[in-house]
């Protein structure tokens, strides 16, 4: 399931880092933050409601797209 705010980019990234950066959440929910396709992009553990999680953050960096 995916909720999304804001206007609409066109971003890429390497499948394979971002598997390996959401093998290690520690909850089955994440916040992915994008401001712009040549930015870094955050993501980070977001916990279902009453429940502690801890404090994790990894950017990653996008892919630049060829038209």
């Amino acid at each position: 399931e995916l909720t999304y705010e804001g206007e609409g980019i066109e971003i890429g990234f390497n499948a394979a880092y971002l598997l390996e950066v959401l093998k290690y959440m520690s909850t089955d929910e994440v916040r992915v933050t994008m401001k712009a396709p040549e930015r870094a992009t955050t993501i980070e553990p977001v916990s279902p409601e009453g429940e502690e999680v801890e404090d994790y953050l990894c950017l990653v960096m996008p892919l630049r797209l060829l038209d």
